[in-house]
């Protein structure tokens, strides 16, 4: 007696199988000495039943097994100590395919907000043609919420344990409930504590198995942007750009300044590209000179990351930004012109962020600072002391025109800088 396992899977990829039978011995010694009319059928313990070469009935009579499709096997069942008996058998498909997955964790995840309208991405995460970026924060545990698309063609059994096997060496394991089809998995281990990561993509080879009965069969894979911050963030700006450019250039990273340079690293070659590659993202490109005198646009970090251009206060915003993702301090300074000036110019040679800037002549500028340093995102300039950036900007001030005296202090910083 053969069962059929399918023709048309992909070769060599296994689906779950639900065997179930019964026999009945003949008893003929009563019937040859006519103590009973006609041969007499006695009902045989099903864990004493070989189905074929697949394996042995339990007490209800079920065998779950793990075979490749487009291999019929031998399901004849085979009872010990008996030549003559009649036998039920019956065999059903039990499959599970991937069909979404939501990465969650308490108190250690947070949503991705979409650059172009800054909300949420949708969830699930993963499906068949959709895949969303995910974030956690080093030293916690990876979670998903799973669901499996089923081919039920005899009863699902009560208990299936489904493991994940994802590409940073992490293993999700999850059962589910009876009946159900979405496992809760946890990753078997923690992300490092304190260390900045980005996983691109985060794959998971999905299975699934009968507990302690069958080998784990193929489900499907998903695949991810999956971003690490070094600790909890400290601005709720988290579009997806902030978290490529605060993580791509600091993968490993530990120490609190050296996750600084790295992403600074990016600022200086005055080449930041939005995640999806669009870019060199501009200081005053043609979207900020074309809402110059408007100053409610090209001025923050969702602007910046929607348009592609931006202000100094968009750039400033942004670099703080990308840093506060790591929950790493750092200060917003106002550089204002001398009193009696209206404001100042900036050397014409001086290249910005995306190419040279569309306009040079401001009331004010925005930098930022962490320990000992000036950063100036816009310019993708770095400066250890206030008269160093003055001397190494300013050309001269307006209202009227004067030019900047080199090596003393004339500009003023809000709040100050050592």
């Amino acid at each position: 007696m053969k069962m059929d396992t399918g023709s048309k899977g992909i070769p060599g990829r296994k689906s779950l199988f639900r065997a179930t039978g019964s026999t009945q011995a003949i008893l003929y010694e009563k019937w040859k000495a006519r103590t009973e009319p006609s041969p007499e059928g006695a009902d045989v313990p099903p864990e004493t039943i070989e189905i074929g070469d697949l394996g042995r009935l339990d007490t209800n009579g079920v065998l779950y097994v793990a075979l490749p499709d487009g291999a019929p096997r031998d399901a004849t069942p085979l009872v010990a100590d008996f030549n003559n008996y009649t036998f039920d058998v019956n065999a059903a498909k039990l499959k599970q395919t991937l069909d979404a997955v939501t990465f969650t964790a308490t108190n250690w995840f947070l949503p991705v907000l979409i650059d172009t309208n800054g909300v949420s991405y949708p969830t699930p995460h993963w499906k068949t043609n959709q895949s969303h970026p995910a974030m956690f924060v080093s030293g916690s545990r990876m979670r998903t919420t799973t669901g499996f698309n089923v081919l039920q063609e005899g009863a699902f059994p009560a208990a299936i344990v489904v493991k994940g096997e994802a590409s940073n060496g992490h293993v999700f394991w999850g059962t589910n409930s009876a009946g159900s089809t979405d496992f809760e998995t946890v990753a078997d281990l923690v992300l490092e504590n304190h260390r900045v990561d980005f996983f691109n993509p985060l794959t998971i080879h999905w299975s699934y198995a009968v507990p302690g009965r069958t080998e784990f069969v193929d489900a499907g894979t998903s695949s991810n942007q999956v971003y690490v911050t070094w600790s909890a963030s400290a601005t709720a700006n988290l579009y997806h750009t902030v978290l490529d450019v605060a993580c791509r250039n600091a993968i490993g990273r530990t120490i609190e300044t050296d996750i600084v340079a790295g992403i600074w690293s990016g600022f200086e070659g005055r080449n930041v590209n939005r995640w999806d590659g669009v870019g060199p993202m501009r200081y005053w490109g043609p979207i900020s000179y074309a809402n110059g005198l408007d100053t409610t646009k090209c001025i923050d970090t969702f602007d910046l990351v929607k348009y592609a251009d931006g202000k100094c206060g968009a750039w400033g915003e942004f670099f703080r930004d990308t840093l506060s993702t790591h929950g790493v301090a750092n200060t917003k300074h106002v550089i204002n012109s001398p009193q009696n000036f209206q404001g100042f110019s900036i050397y014409a040679i001086l290249p910005g962020q995306g190419g040279t800037p569309l306009a040079r002549l401001f009331s004010n500028h925005e930098v930022v600072s962490h320990g000992v340093n000036l950063y100036d995102p816009s310019y993708g300039a770095k400066h250890l002391s206030k008269l160093l950036w003055e001397d190494g900007c300013v050309d001269y001030y307006v209202g009227p025109e004067t030019p900047d005296e080199k090596g003393v202090l004339q500009t003023s910083f809000t709040p100050d800088f050592p």
